[in-house]
C-alpha cells in the first residue's frame, strides 16, 4: 500500500524499548472478537503513550481484519456538543477507512453533510441511523442523548455490522474535562459506563485515578509505562546523535537520561536543539545549557504551556509548594501557607490532579509530574509569582543542574585525600578564609581582603580527567561564581591537583600540573581561575618556588585540616552563626530614589511569608528592612550609588544584609540604651532607627566592609508557636 501510515510516528530509528508492550496489546486486541477486553496504558506524561497507541493502531489497520481500529486522542475541555459530533465523525470515517484500507479518509476532516456523503459512498446505510440522532439531539438541545448516541457508536456498529470495534483512546483522563453543564463534573462515569458494557479497548491517562469503583472491579489490566530504561535511552541518544552527526561523550549522554527520567521526547527534544544550533553533547555544561533552554523557551517548553494548562496564579502556587515538598502537603497546610480560601486550594488541587500534576489521597497532596515539569513549574512560579527575570530563574535552575552533573561525575572519585578535597569543594559557599591556608599568594580570581580571601559559591566539583591512578596527580575541576550573583561575570573555575602519595610535590610535578590545568581551562573557557595543590607530603623547595612564580597556590596536609574545620565551621558565610547552612539566597540592588526602600520591604515580605513566619513577624522584617534602607541611602558617599540588600534563608530563620559605600550607619557609636540628641533629619530623630530595628529584630549588628558598612539583621523563625531563641523575654 503506497500511504502505509495514517497518524504520524517517530522513525524507527527513534522508537526503543516498547516493543514488548506493543506485541503484548496486539495480542490482547486479537482476542477482542471473542469477548471484552480492557486495557489502561498509565505513565507520566512524555514517556511515549501517544507513540505506542499510534504504532498499535497502524498494526491493527494494516495487519489484520478480525477488528476494527478506531483511534481518538482527547483534547482540553471541549464543551459536550462538539466532543460529541468530533467524537461520533472519528469512529464513522476511521469505520469506513479500514473497510475500505484508504488511510486518507481516516486523516481527513469532514463535515457532517461530508460525513453522510462517505456513508452513501460506502453502502452502509446502517450509520444513518447514528448520523440522524445526532442531529435530532442537536436541535432539540439535549446533551445528555447527543453524549450517549456518540458514545454508543462503537457499541452500534459491532452489533449492526458483526466486526468489533477496537478503540484506542489516547489522554483519557482528559474525558473529566468535557461535562455536560458549565462548572458540572466530567463525563467519566457515562464514558465508563458505556465502555464497561462491553466495547474492547485501550485507554491511556497519567493517573489511576479513572480506576476507582466499578472500572476497577470490571478487571481492567493495568500496562505500566514509564520512562525508557537507562541502557534502552542511552541507545536511543546515541543513535540520534550519530545521524546528526553530533559530538557526544557517553556518560554526558547518560546524565541526560537520568535529568530527563528516560522520557523520550524530552530526550529527542534536547538532541534536536543541539543539532539545530550546531551543539555538542561532550560536556556537563553543554548539556545543562541544552536542558534549561529546553526547559525555559525550548520546544519542550511550549509543549508543556499547552499539555500542563495552569489556570491561575493560585494554581501556580499550589503547583510550586507541592513540586517541592518531598512528602507532600495537606489541604489545611497548603491553606494556612497561601492564606487562600477552602474551596480555592480544592479546585486547585483537582485541576492539578486532572492533569496529571498532583495526585490527591489521604488528605495530602502529593506531588505527581517529573522532574522536567517540576523545573518548569518552579521557573514561571520564580518569574511570574517572584518577580525575577527570566534570566535571573534560568541561570539558578542551570546552577542546580550544573551542581546535580557534578555530582554524578564526582561520585566515581575514590581515596583518602582526593576524596575530602573533593567534598570540600563541594562546600565552598562563600566563607572567608585565612589566606596564609594557601600559603602563596592570593590569584586574581580571589576577592582579597586583608589577611582573608572569600572563597567561590561552587555549583560543582569533578573529576576532571577520569582515571588517573592513586599514585598520579589527581586533577580536579570545580565551577562556581564568585559572588552570590550566579551570572557569566561572576563564573569562576577552580582547577585543584591533589597527590595523594608519600613523596613531596616537585618542580616538574608543578610544570605537569600547570600544563594540565590550562587544558581544563580551554576547555571550559573562562577568564577567572584559580589554581590549587594539595600534597600529603608537601612541597620541595623549588616546586614551591615555581608555584608562587605561577601564582598556584599550595597546601599541605597540616594547612588542609585547618582549612577544612574553617570551612566547614564557616559553612555558608555570615548567616551561619546565627542560621545555620543558608538554604536560598537573593540579593537586590536599589538605586538612590525616593521609596525604593518599598522593592527591598515587597521583597522582605514575599520571602519571609513563603518561610512561614507569621504576620506580625512579617510586618516587623519589613520594618526593620525600610528603616535601613533609609538609613543607608542617608549615609551613602554618593547621591547616585546602589545599596545592596541580601537576603539569606536558612534553616532557622531570615538574615538581611544592606549594605551602602558610605559612612557608618545610625548610631554605630552611640552605647546600648542611649539616642542621639542631634536634630532630626526630615523629621526623623537619629538613633531611634537603631533602637527600633533591635526591637524588631533577634540580631542587628553593624559591620565595617571594605568602603562602606553594612548591618547585619537575623529574626529568627518561630517554632510551633514558641519562643524564637533569640526571642526577648
Amino acid at each position: 500500500m503506497k500511504d502505509e501510515t495514517v497518524f504520524s510516528v517517530c522513525p524507527e530509528s527513534e522508537f526503543f524499548g516498547r516493543e514488548a508492550d506493543i506485541e503484548h496489546i496486539l495480542e490482547r486486541a486479537a482476542e477482542a472478537g471473542g469477548g471484552p477486553c480492557g486495557m489502561y496504558l498509565v505513565g507520566r506524561g512524555w514517556v511515549g503513550k501517544t507513540e505506542v497507541l499510534r504504532r498499535v493502531y497502524h498494526r491493527l489497520f494494516f495487519s489484520q481484519t478480525r477488528v476494527v481500529p478506531v483511534y481518538y486522542q482527547f483534547r482540553q475541555f471541549l464543551n459536550e456538543e462538539d466532543f460529541a459530533e468530533d467524537y461520533l465523525k472519528t469512529v464513522i470515517k476511521q469505520y469506513i477507512a479500514f473497510l475500505g484500507r484508504a488511510p486518507r479518509i481516516a486523516r481527513e476532516e469532514v463535515s457532517i453533510k461530508g460525513l453522510k456523503g462517505l456513508i452513501e459512498g460506502s453502502n452502509m446505510d446502517g450509520l444513518m441511523g447514528l448520523i440522524s440522532r445526532h442531529t435530532e439531539c442537536r436541535a432539540s438541545s439535549d446533551p445528555l442523548a447527543l453524549l450517549r448516541n456518540a458514545l454508543s457508536a462503537p457499541r452500534f456498529i459491532s452489533a449492526h455490522f458483526r466486526l468489533p470495534v477496537f478503540l484506542l483512546l489516547d489522554d483519557f483522563d482528559l474525558v473529566e474535562g468535557v461535562s455536560l453543564h458549565e462548572g458540572g463534573r466530567g463525563i467519566l462515569r457515562e464514558y465508563m459506563d458505556e465502555l464497561l458494557e462491553g466495547t474492547p479497548f485501550l485507554i491511556s491517562g497519567r493517573t489511576g485515578k479513572i480506576l476507582k469503583g466499578g472500572a476497577k472491579a470490571a478487571g481492567i489490566e493495568v500496562i505500566p509505562l514509564n520512562g525508557l530504561k537507562e541502557d534502552e535511552a542511552l541507545s536511543m541518544a546515541v543513535r540520534m546523535c550519530g545521524r546528526y552527526g553530533m559530538e557526544f561523550d557517553t556518560e554526558v549522554l547518560t546524565l541526560m537520561v537520568r535529568l530527563t527520567g528516560g522520557a523520550p521526547v524530552y530526550i529527542k527534544n534536547i538532541i534536536r536543539a543541539a543539532a539545530g544550533g550546531k551543539r555538542r553533547m561532550a560536556s556537563v555544561k553543554e548539556l545543562v545549557e541544552l536542558y534549561t533552554g529546553e526547559v525555559v523557551c525550548g520546544t519542550t517548553s511550549r509543549l508543556l504551556l499547552s499539555a500542563v494548562p495552569i489556570n491561575s496564579i493560585k494554581e501556580l502556587k499550589v503547583a510550586y509548594l507541592c513540586a517541592n515538598s518531598a512528602k507532600g502537603l495537606s489541604v489545611e497546610e497548603l491553606q494556612e501557607r497561601l492564606g487562600f480560601d477552602w474551596e480555592d486550594i480544592k479546585a486547585a488541587v483537582e485541576n492539578l490532579g486532572r492533569i496529571g500534576l498532583i495526585e490527591e489521597g489521604y488528605g495530602f497532596a502529593r506531588w505527581a509530574g517529573d522532574r522536567v515539569v517540576k523545573d518548569f513549574v518552579n521557573y514561571i512560579y520564580e518569574t511570574g509569582v517572584k518577580g525575577r527575570t527570566g534570566e535571573e530563574a534560568k541561570t539558578d535552575l542551570t546552577l542546580k543542574r550544573l551542581k546535580e552533573g557534578f555530582d554524578i561525575q564526582g561520585g566515581k572519585v575514590r581515596g583518602n585525600l582526593k576524596g575530602e578535597v573533593f567534598l570540600l569543594l563541594n562546600t565552598f559557599n562563600g566563607q572567608m578564609i585565612p589566606k596564609a591556608l594557601f600559603k602563596n599568594r592570593a590569584a586574581p580570581a580571589v576577592e582579597e581582603a586583608e589577611d582573608e580571601i572569600r572563597l567561590p559559591y561552587i555549583a560543582g566539583c569533578f573529576d576532571a580527567e577520569k582515571g588517573e591512578g592513586a599514585e598520579g596527580l589527581a586533577i580536579f575541576a570545580a565551577q562556581g561564581f564568585q559572588s552570590a550573583r550566579y551570572d557569566d561575570k561572576n563564573r569562576v573555575t577552580w582547577v585543584v591537583g591533589v597527590r595523594d602519595a608519600m613523596v613531596p610535590v616537585s618542580a616538574s610535578d608543578v610544570e605537569d600540573f600547570i600544563r594540565r590545568a590550562n587544558i581544563v581551562v580551554e576547555r571550559f573557557g573562562v577568564t577567572m581561575v584559580a589554581r590549587w595543590m594539595v600534597s600529603r607530603e608537601g612541597f620541595t623547595r623549588e616546586a614551591l618556588s615555581r608555584m608562587g612564580l605561577e601564582g598556584v597556590w599550595a597546601t599541605d596536609m597540616e594547612r588542609f585540616a585547618i582549612l577544612r574545620d574553617a570551612v566547614l565551621s564557616g559553612r555558608g558565610g555570615e548567616a551561619s552563626a546565627s542560621l545555620g547552612a543558608p538554604l536560598k539566597e537573593f540579593e537586590i540592588s536599589l538605586p538612590m530614589k525616593t521609596r525604593a526602600e518599598l522593592v527591598a520591604a515587597t521583597a522582605a515580605g514575599e520571602i519571609s511569608s513563603e518561610m512561614g513566619f507569621d504576620e506580625d513577624s512579617i510586618s516587623e522584617i519589613k520594618s526593620s528592612v525600610i528603616e535601613a534602607c533609609i538609613n543607608a541611602f542617608e549615609h551613602s558617599k554618593t547621591r547616585f550609588g546602589n545599596v545592596n540588600i541580601r537576603f539569606v534563608v536558612g534553616e532557622d530563620g531570615l538574615a538581611v544584609y544592606v549594605e551602602n559605600a558610605g559612612r557608618v550607619f545610625d548610631r554605630i557609636g552611640f552605647p546600648q540604651g542611649h539616642v542621639s540628641q542631634t536634630p532630626a533629619l526630615n523629621g526623623r530623630r537619629r538613633g531611634w532607627g537603631m533602637e527600633m530595628m533591635r526591637g524588631l529584630m533577634d540580631v542587628v549588628r553593624l559591620e565595617k566592609v571594605k568602603g562602606g558598612t553594612r548591618l547585619a539583621m537575623v529574626k529568627r523563625l518561630r517554632k510551633h508557636g514558641g519562643r524564637s531563641d533569640g526571642e526577648k523575654r
